[in-house]
């Protein structure tokens, strides 16, 4: 039996409904788990008792090939469960360094009034956070935050005024990032300022205050903290929700997208189930009554919703979503009707918007961003937020730069189309292949790569659906920061290899390491009014800088998409 990893939980979680800590062990061939469990919860005991948190429950979770073993813990004392768990699931005994580490960390760790703090909380219905630095009570502008070493007492949190805002969590395997941005407008158009976190950056009103991949618990803090927000848009990536779970399990809404094979074979997470049971989690942070949003087209997320309890189900709204054509509509709270979206918004109330006064659906061939917008709308619908903001933030949306950048971003250079874009799993291929069908005739070219972490049957996978759009040529790339210490000229072989296996025409696959160099590559081979799939991962700057030098321009849309 090996130890995958140990985490602190920062609250509610996949294991866990409030903070504690978790560890994810791995079965060697042989293992009886059954002989093996009696000694190890036994070690587990001991050395809580010896930390001082008496025999708490230990909580399983089984998974093919490996369990996780999860105890609450108090916010102070964190570390210190990890330091138990790390103990008993290694080979060291009662005297051993880990051991007297137990002690040590607790004594580090302990802050009694933290613990305080969060009670006080709790009994006055507040939301309260903290993280190593400091304990927050209250959200946003109605928020006052208080260093660790200065918390405060009873009285000053009563005089702090502190309040709840309106806070949604986004989650999925693709969209999520499109979809947060078309909220955050819809929120600007309605004359609030919304903090929204993405896998781009901390935005604050439009504002970019942090970039780079902040779709974590630390990034939700930020936001949270923030003196200006007044409404929390929180996209909620695998790896947070897994790592350290949510900051606050007091939601308004939680949006999930779409669930498709991903980041498999951690934490437990082993196939497509297993994902959409972790990223609805975010549904069990609602207060009662709040909205779930789900995707109606994924059959996945449908029956992972069944499994969900049926009382939790009694206490929340939810709201159903399909861009399908003639799906029956009667339980949808939005769908796709010919040229049309349409929301329902009261009983006997609709609202009706364009598809083709959404820039970003690129006249209606790009479904998947038909489908974001269906689910922002949604979103600002249980906000409460006007109608007028809704189709003002969504037409106001560009498929450029400055307000999606790297996604749908549609060019023109050389009399040729240019999508760059970040897809990168199979429901990803999937939308571009979609696009495809949709987009007037001419040739198709794909730019891509993959990570070294990916199974023989995602990449398979993965070839499948780029050879499904009809590509007159592909060029792969290495992917260096996420080859996963494997060799990268290695990982892009394979995908060449699969490339071919799928059916790509021989000869019709080139592999060029360098993203930037394989993208401009790309755009010198294809022939004119054809549409070129630039899909960016690492190097999306190097990519766009590399189109500005060759003076490539926001495209105007084919005349057959403007009709």
């Amino acid at each position: 039996m090996r130890v995958e990893t140990v985490h602190r939980i920062t609250g509610l979680h996949l294991l866990l409904d409030d903070t504690g800590a978790a560890a994810w062990l791995d079965f060697d061939a042989g293992d009886d788990w059954a002989a093996l469990r009696i000694s190890l919860l036994e070690r587990v005991h001991r050395a809580c008792e010896h930390a001082g948190f008496g025999k708490p429950p230990i909580l399983e979770h089984y998974y093919e090939g490996g369990v996780a073993l999860a105890l609450k813990a108090q916010p102070d004392a964190l570390y210190t469960m990890c330091a138990v768990l790390e103990w008993a699931t290694s080979d060291d005994g009662e005297s051993g360094e880990f051991w007297d580490a137990i002690l040590s960390e607790k004594a580090t760790e302990e802050r009694p009034r933290l613990n305080a703090c969060h009670a006080w909380a709790r009994k006055h219905g507040l939301p309260a956070l903290d993280d190593e630095d400091a304990f927050t009570l209250g959200m946003g502008k109605h928020s006052t935050t208080w260093p660790l070493e200065s918390l405060p007492s009873d009285e000053q949190l009563a005089q702090a005024e502190a309040k709840s805002i309106p806070l949604a969590y986004l989650t999925g395997t693709n969209g999520k990032t499109t979809t947060t941005r078309m909220v955050a407008r819809i929120a600007q158009m309605s004359s609030l300022k919304p903090g929204n976190t993405s896998s781009d950056g901390i935005i604050v009103d439009g504002q970019a205050i942090e970039e780079g991949d902040w779709t974590g618990p630390g990034a939700a803090r930020m936001v949270l903290r923030h003196p200006d927000v007044d409404v929390a848009l929180l996209e909620t990536a695998r790896g947070g929700l897994m790592r350290r779970g949510l900051v606050l399990p007091s939601a308004d809404v939680a949006l999930v997208t779409n669930i498709s094979a991903d980041h498999l074979g951690q934490w437990g997470i082993l196939d497509v189930h297993d994902l959409a049971d972790a990223k609805l989690v975010v549904a069990r942070a609602l207060k009662p009554g709040g909205t779930l949003i789900l995707n109606k087209d994924c059959p996945i997320l449908g029956s992972a919703f069944e499994r969900m309890d049926a009382s939790f189900k009694e206490n929340i709204d939810v709201a159903w979503f399909s861009t399908k054509e003639d799906t029956d509509t009667s339980g949808l709270a939005g769908w796709l009707n010919g040229d049309e979206i349409v929301l329902r918004t009261g009983t006997n109330t609709e609202l009706r918007l364009a598809v083709k006064s959404i820039p970003l659906t690129l006249g209606g061939t790009a479904l998947h961003n038909i489908q974001n917008a269906i689910a922002a709308a949604l979103v600002a619908c249980a906000f409460d937020l006007p109608a007028s903001g809704i189709q003002e933030g969504l037409s106001s949306l560009m498929p450029n730069v400055e307000d999606s950048r790297g996604r749908s971003n549609l060019y023109a250079v050389d009399n040729k189309y240019l999508l760059l874009d970040f897809a990168h799993n199979p429901g990803g291929l999937k939308m571009m292949a979609e696009l495809s069908k949709r987009w007037p005739a001419g040739g198709r070219y794909f730019l891509m790569g993959q990570a070294g972490d990916r199974t023989t049957a995602l990449v398979k996978e993965l070839a499948e659906e780029a050879v499904a759009i009809g590509l007159d040529h592909v060029v792969v790339k290495n992917l260096p920061g996420h080859s996963y210490e494997r060799d990268a000229n290695e990982v892009a072989q394979s995908q060449v290899a699969a490339l071919y296996k799928a059916g790509q025409k021989e000869g019709s696959v080139t592999h060029v390491p360098d993203e930037v160099e394989a993208a401009e590559a790309l755009i010198d081979m294809a022939d004119e009014h054809s549409l070129i799939f630039l899909i960016a991962h690492e190097n999306v700057n190097g990519v766009m800088e590399m189109l500005e030098r060759r003076n490539a321009v926001l495209a105007t849309l084919p005349d057959e998409l403007t009709r």
